[in-house]
């Protein structure tokens, strides 16, 4: 990387604890698992966390005009990763948002299609892949390995490679209070 960019001691603290916490969601298997009938019934608190970590670091590749933009499998016109998992993370937070409701108002939840199938929501959504499992809110799907997996390493990559400015001198006293309350 060319570039001399620095992020803050406390962004780069985000960073470390996005990349730690999303590779801590990956080693659980419980989103690998999701299309398996041993799924736990924490896969979409572990599909909501990773997609609001993946955000936070795809927001950052992006800030620093880095954007991570791969477009494979995104089904939806002039978007890239960056824009699905934006999209997907508002979703996932935003339980009555008006993009989880299908005709009728009838409320869409969240629905995992194993590889090799569809499923029927008022429309058909495919999973065309033989081996990755697609996660769905309605009309915004995103596959595990292809798209989810891809992003984090794509913005891992990037982001552990910046320079990190040192804490300021109130940073150690903060974190010592923090840490005893």
């Amino acid at each position: 990387m060319n570039k001399q960019i620095k992020f803050k001691h406390i962004e780069s603290l985000q960073i470390t604890n996005n990349i730690d916490r999303i590779r801590e969601i990956i080693n659980s298997k419980v989103l690998e698992n999701a299309a398996t009938t041993n799924r736990s019934s924490l896969c979409e608190s572990a599909l909501t966390e990773f997609l609001i970590r993946l955000k936070d670091l795809l927001k950052k590749c992006d800030e620093i005009n880095l954007r991570i933009n791969f477009t494979d499998d995104i089904c939806i016109e002039n978007w890239d990763i960056t824009d699905l998992v934006f999209k997907m993370r508002n979703i996932v937070c935003h339980t009555r948002s008006e993009w989880r409701f299908l005709k009728d108002n009838v409320l869409f939840c969240f629905s995992i299609i194993w590889p090799k199938r569809t499923a029927w929501y008022w429309e058909w959504i495919t999973n065309n892949s033989s081996n990755d499992i697609l996660f769905s809110y309605w009309d915004f799907t995103i596959y595990y390995e292809r798209q989810l997996i891809r992003a984090y390493n794509e913005a891992k990559e990037i982001l552990i490679n910046i320079k990190t400015d040192p804490p300021e001198p109130w940073f150690k006293w903060w974190a010592f209070w923090c840490a005893w309350i």
